[in-house]
């Protein structure tokens, strides 16, 4: 068995994705912790299976109950944080990106475009969408606010 690497008492989250396997609450956590300064790195099986998350994301086999684009999106934020420098937007995933938010625009789920938004401007792009109307926008500003 893989040794996994040290964690402070602050990682419970952590320790309880690790042994339920729950790689995206894995990467979540350590995502989160890496950004709050706490020290917790990746084993190298679950950096292969993160990667592996990504490729599956990509070719629509991905496991989240979530349009793929937006799939694709969370997986290139994660990578970004844990290791930066080694997230490839592709023009297949930029398409992929703003498919999601066209999704999200029309069924008016103003949270997860705003979500989708905020993941995008992390990664360094943008995603389109038809024009939200004044009631929208505000709807879509109140969830990017409660997001960042």
């Amino acid at each position: 068995m893989e040794k996994q690497p040290e964690t402070t008492h602050a990682q419970p989250e952590l320790e309880k994705a690790r042994l339920e396997g729950d790689v995206y609450n894995i990467a979540r956590n350590l995502q989160m912790n890496k950004l709050q300064g706490l020290e917790s790195e990746s084993t190298p099986t679950e950096k292969a299976a993160i990667q592996a998350e990504l490729a599956n994301s990509r070719a629509g086999n991905g496991y989240l109950p979530l349009p793929q684009g937006y799939q694709v999106a969370r997986w290139l934020m994660i990578h970004k944080t844990l290791w930066p420098g080694t997230e490839q937007i592709t023009e297949k995933d930029q398409t992929m990106m703003n498919e999601a938010a066209r999704e999200f625009r029309e069924a008016k789920n103003f949270w997860q475009l705003a979500s989708l938004v905020h993941t995008a401007e992390y990664l360094g792009t943008t995603v389109t969408y038809e024009k939200l109307s004044e009631q929208e926008q505000v709807e879509f500003g109140d969830a990017l606010a409660e997001i960042k």
